[in-house]
């Protein structure tokens, strides 16, 4: 699938609704996505989050007409979508270094931030496609059937806009030699899928830290256990440390779905770690499953 198509959709949405609310619900219903896959997508293709990148925005309009304009401060606040007057103070400062009122008085340039077009996108893929042609084992999608499973871990309700998974897999770590009945094999994090009607950045959804086990006979009630319906998924290889997930996370979606002929399945997403995971290091891997039809 073509996301580039979408995501330069979504970009003249955000460029017509810049003084209006716009909520991710709004946005991925725009381009009839979930607002979960909505949101990986658009952070993978433009390297921002949906909401990094409105606020960005924002603060460039504001700034232009603070400078070219004698519209009072506190209403170009208020046009721009900002909570209150000192939000707006704050957010620009730390934006551009500088205050609103500041910046009215001296006339000093800033740096705006443009908005991005598909011209920008595509610059953008064509330099992870190239940055994962440079490493030493080109990223390459393996077709793989999964059998059903019996999972058993922890649980935790995250948000996209408060993300509690790094907490999960510390919580995990501890219990993780008292799950009864483990299967050999690697550790999994399973990002449930929800056919969600509404959702936000504030909505939440659920992800398990588990191990595959033989039963669930054994497991205490202080664990979750969960089955992992059988299916086919497009394994891919994550190498480096998580700071970088989002660049393969674009390859993914951005240089992949977009060649292949295989479509999205609405299933859950799992990741795997294995012995080949290192935590915080250069030589970590780790594999993601996406699933497809």
């Amino acid at each position: 699938m073509d996301y580039t198509r979408l995501i330069d959709k979504v970009l003249v949405y955000i460029e017509a609704n810049l003084c209006n609310r716009i909520s991710l619900e709004d946005v991925a219903d725009e381009v009839n996505l979930s607002c979960f896959h909505f949101h990986r997508i658009f952070s993978s293709f433009t390297g921002y989050t949906l909401k990094e990148y409105i606020r960005r925005r924002r603060l460039s309009n504001a700034g232009k007409e603070i400078i070219f304009t004698q519209t009072p401060l506190r209403e170009i606040a208020g046009r721009y979508q900002f909570e209150s007057f000192e939000a707006f103070i704050r957010a620009f400062r730390k934006e551009y270094q500088i205050t609103p009122g500041s910046l009215r008085k001296s006339k000093e340039g800033i740096s705006l931030f443009k908005a991005l077009k598909q011209a920008d996108i595509q610059v953008f893929l064509k330099q992870i496609k190239e940055d994962k042609g440079k490493e030493t084992c080109k990223m390459e999608c393996k077709i793989i059937e999964m059998k059903e499973m019996k999972v058993a871990g922890l649980k935790c309700t995250s948000t996209m806009k408060e993300n509690t998974i790094p907490a999960l897999w510390g919580e995990y770590n501890k219990i993780y030699d008292a799950i009864p009945d483990k299967v050999e094999g690697p550790c999994m994090g399973i990002c449930v899928y929800t056919d969600m009607d509404v959702c936000t950045e504030d909505t939440p959804f659920e992800y398990i830290a588990c191990h595959e086990v033989t039963t669930f006979d054994h497991i205490p009630d202080s664990m979750q256990t969960y089955n992992v319906p059988k299916g086919r998924y497009a394994c891919f290889t994550h190498k480096g440390s998580l700071d970088t997930l989002d660049k393969t996370y674009g390859y993914i979606f951005g240089v992949w779905a977009k060649e292949t002929t295989y479509e999205m399945d609405k299933r859950d997403q799992i990741e795997i770690y294995d012995e080949r995971f290192k935590y915080g290091q250069d030589d970590s891997e780790m594999d993601i499953l996406v699933p497809i039809k």
